[in-house]
């Protein structure tokens, strides 16, 4: 407290009172200070003598309030000045300005103007932060047409401020502008628009204004600028540049400094040289919170989560108490490398520190819980904040769709904007791949035309979610018609294109836009390599995917793990065992992701007990199984019969290695005991399920297919039905089980609610490659005279081995003969006769089915393969079946 009289009395018996000068004085010391109680204190003091209204001393008591945070205060002892200069005025603007009062702000600029009180530099500053902090670019023009009007615009920190207004709304070419009319230019200006190109991605940029400015105009770099240059250097990956900068800085004495050293501890972080951000936070002499942060934060964001979880470990131990950055980047970590109960002991250090409310430690801990699928936890945390702002509806919403639970997310995103939350680009991104995996083209549409008006269709994150989506669901023209407005399209961009495409089933388009990114001097890229190869396996053109695997071992990315382990599934796709064994051999470095895609090659192809062999092998190589290799896992138990074993391994999923069974694992147990037979336990097992999804239903739907099984098979529709009613896959299984148990009046009842509801069937198409060129056949549609005479001359053969066509599967009102005709138009069959006029005798035939194979079709191809000596395979959307002597290697269990 000031040593200022207590009372107006005690004032009044001084004989000299302190004069005008003393009190301004005081009033200086007050405001430095900034305590409210003191400022009240002698303003009580200054009223009481009558000197509040005094035109020098009133002029200070205005900034007083105002250092010390009392905007109510500042404005009552404002509107009882008589004559308020441009101080009092110009400071009552700047708390307006901090309170992002704008339109307040701007009506004291013109009561200004009216009492003829001339602006000065500093007001044109404050009132363009305003304009900047509200982003308000109109605003900002006049304000800008009033200091050229009035000849201040030339002045440094008026044309700094002029630049950020203009950064801060995106128009960085009038800023740039404002800097090439400054007449001298001093560090300010190139400094604030440095750090504007940085903010909005244009970091090369950045680094031509950090040269200029040393080049040009022989400016010496601040701190300020150093760390702009830094963080430029960072985002764009370049280490050496960065390396270059450190250098300079360094000369000019600026390494110790902390905020420079945590500026260059991000850009090592991001430049991913870890050693050289440890080095540098070695060497500062004072090591606070922010430079811990920065080290905290590069581990982070390169998912070095041990060297992170140390860290954080160590700031502790160092007494650093972590602040919010920390604890946020530290349970981000936690989610990373499923460590549950590191996550949940921070979540009560964050209780302990009631920061339970932060934004970013809400968004974190919600992140936290969704990604071990806690779905409950995270929904308690995200109800206990007040105010819900757009990084927390994202955390839910992103959580939501990485765990498959897409309509949650759509609710989600529903409610948020009921509380009129705007989403950034990253939820919408989200929420497209929402709509993306639901297949809502309707709701895609509608987030189209929000990333439209919200400015946000030219940002990666949406551009690449809208390209994939558009791409995935056979609207190819729409999506690359996205991507060609795009300035820059990069091989990021064009990636989502192809993967889209694969993900669909258009995919012959590839390697059509592969030659128009070709076309335009783009080379490919390791994911580009995957995605190609991707394609390959879903087409089946095994010849193609070995061209390419040729040319990826040339070319040395061969051990690439995302394209090895493409490689690996495309030659499993395609029946190809043992190619896909030699790439898992070549590996030096077997990750889990390349033993889970070995595994889960062995179980599509019914390898049952090369999958146990691997999985025991993978646990001697130290390799610990996740989610990913148990879904595998329990799918070649499903598919090889193995009830005993798949129960002992979903135990252990728990109990064992703590991972928690999501809808995926559920799924495969279902289906597990449904194939083996055991649909009543099975049934019961759904009991055991949190939340049974549609997965799940059709899982126990196909058991009942091949188990033929009814009653059960109607429970399981009317569930399927309730949830996604248009979709055909669901009364194709149980027409199947009411054809094959004669049940024709029912069938005829299916069909007709088929048609009620709407449900189309997919067109039923199979591929084959015959001499390097994928050859495509719709069912029923019209083949050639030859395929037309082998067929019917392979059904005879056929029949005289025993074949009898199922001819109750057709359930039209027609002959027997009409249906024979009709179960010889499938497309496998089609693909098969194709492929056995057009090669060699005894060649392998490996065809591809969109839809499941029926059971027709499923008997005709083993009689087929027996006859004709030959393997075929077939990959249909259950699995491959290897025909061969007569039988299958799946057992009939399909």
């Amino acid at each position: 407290m000031l040593a200022l009289p207590d009372t107006a009395s005690n004032l009044h018996g001084l004989t000299d009172l302190p004069s005008v000068e003393t009190w301004i004085e005081r009033l200086r010391k007050c405001r430095k200070a900034g305590n409210i109680n003191d400022a009240r204190h002698v303003h009580s003091l200054l009223c009481s003598i009558g000197l509040e209204t005094h035109s020098t001393i009133g002029n200070q008591i205005v900034p007083m309030f105002v250092e010390c945070k009392g905007l109510s205060h500042a404005e009552r002892v404002f509107e009882k000045l008589v004559d308020g200069d441009e101080f009092s005025w110009t400071s009552l603007l700047s708390a307006k300005s901090e309170c992002a009062r704008l339109e307040d702000a701007i009506t004291l600029y013109e009561r200004m103007q009216e009492e003829d009180i001339h602006p000065s530099c500093q007001t044109f500053v404050t009132l363009l932060k305003c304009c900047a902090k509200e982003k308000d670019i109109n605003v900002g023009m006049k304000v800008h047409l009033e200091a050229i009007n009035m000849g201040l615009n030339d002045d440094t920190y008026v044309s700094s401020a002029l630049i950020d207004l203009y950064c801060k709304c995106g128009a960085l070419s009038e800023a740039q502008d404002i800097l090439n009319e400054i007449p001298v230019r001093g560090v300010v200006p190139w400094t604030t628009l440095m750090a504007g190109y940085v903010d909005h991605g244009s970091c090369h940029e950045a680094l031509e204004c950090f040269d200029k400015m040393q080049n040009e105009d022989q400016v010496v770099p601040d701190e300020f600028s150093f760390a702009s240059s830094l963080k430029a250097c960072g985002h764009e990956g370049c280490l050496e540049r960065g390396r270059d900068v450190h250098l300079k800085l360094t000369k000019v004495g600026y390494e110790r400094d902390a905020y420079i050293g945590s500026s260059l501890i991000s850009m090592y972080a991001k430049c991913n040289s870890p050693r050289e951000a440890q080095k540098v936070f070695d060497s500062l002499p004072v090591q606070n919170i922010v430079v811990w942060n920065a080290l905290l934060s590069g581990y982070a964001e390169h998912a070095h989560v041990k060297e992170a979880l140390t860290c954080f470990k160590e700031m502790k131990m160092n007494g650093i108490v972590p602040d919010a950055v920390a604890l946020a980047c530290t349970l981000k970590c936690c989610g990373d490398a499923n460590a549950v109960d590191e996550g949940r002991a921070l979540h009560t250090l964050v209780r302990q520190q009631r920061l339970e409310g932060h934004p970013a430690i809400a968004s974190s801990l919600v992140a936290f819980y969704t990604r071990h699928g806690s779905h409950g936890e995270a929904l308690e945390v995200f109800e206990k904040v007040e105010i819900k702002d757009v990084m927390i509806w994202t955390s839910l919403i992103s959580g939501y769709v990485e765990h498959g639970f897409n309509l949650e997310a759509l609710e989600a995103y529903e409610r948020m904007q009921k509380h009129h939350v705007s989403p950034d680009a990253f939820t919408l991104a989200c929420i497209v791949k929402a709509c993306n995996n639901l297949g809502n083209m309707k709701i895609l549409h509608g987030l189209h035309m929000q990333a439209l008006k919200a400015g946000l269709d030219g940002d990666m994150f949406v551009v690449s979610a809208l390209v994939n989506a558009y791409a995935k669901h056979a609207c190819v023209v729409d999506s690359y018609e996205i991507l060609n407005k795009v300035p820059k399209r990069d091989i990021v961009s064009w990636n989502s294109l192809f993967t889209g495409i694969v993900e669909g089933d258009a995919i012959e388009e590839v390697f059509e836009f592969l030659d128009v990114m070709l076309s335009e001097g783009m080379t490919l890229d390791n994911v580009t390599y995957a995605c190609i190869i991707k394609a390959c396996g879903n087409l089946g053109s095994i010849s193609k995917g070995r061209r390419y695997n040729t040319e990826i071992a040339a070319k040395g990315l061969d051990n690439d793990t995302s394209i090895a382990g493409s490689l690996i599934s495309m030659y499993a796709k395609c029946g190809a065992l043992v190619d896909a064994r030699e790439i898992f051999d070549r590996m030096p470095m077997q990750s889990p992701v390349i033993w889970s895609l070995m595994i889960q090659g062995y179980a599509l192809n019914h390898e049952g007990g090369m999958v146990i062999e691997f999985f025991e092998e993978m646990q001697k190589a130290g390799i610990q199984p996740d989610a990913v290799i148990f879904t595998c896992l329990l799918a070649a138990c499903s598919h090889a019969s193995l009830v005993f074993e798949g129960k002992r391994y979903f135990s252990q999923m728990r109990e064992k290695f703590g991972i928690s069974p999501a809808d995926e694992h559920y799924t495969c147990m279902v289906d597990l005991l449904g194939r083996s037979g055991h649909l009543i336990e099975a049934e019961k097992f759904l009991d055991m399920i949190p939340h049974v999804s549609e997965g799940t239903w059709a899982a126990l739907l196909c058991a009942c297919k091949t188990h033929l099984e009814p009653e059960l098979g109607w429970r399981c529709l009317e569930q399927l039905v309730q949830k996604i009613p248009e979709d055909a896959t669901w009364y194709v299984l149980m027409a199947d089980i009411l054809a094959n148990t004669g049940r024709l009046n029912e069938l005829y009842k299916l069909e007709v609610l088929r048609k009620h509801v709407g449900a189309k069937k997919k067109p039923a198409t199979a591929r084959i490659e015959v001499n390097g060129k994928v050859h495509e056949f719709v069912a029923h549609e019209e083949s050639s005279k030859e395929i037309s005479s082998l067929l019917r001359s392979l059904t005879l053969r056929a029949r005289a081995e025993g074949y009898l066509p199922n001819l109750d599967s057709d359930f039209e009102p027609d002959t027997d003969e009409t249906k024979a005709i009709a179960l010889c138009e499938h497309a496998e069959k089609f693909a098969i006769a194709f492929g056995i006029l057009n090669t060699p005798q005894g060649a392998t035939l490996r065809v591809t089915k969109n839809l499941r194979m029926c059971n027709d079709c499923h008997n005709a191809s083993k009689v087929i393969a027996k006859l004709e000596n030959r393997e075929i395979i077939i990959r249909d959307d259950s699995c491959i079946h290897h025909f061969k002597g007569g039988l299958c290697s799946c057992g009939d269990m399909f």
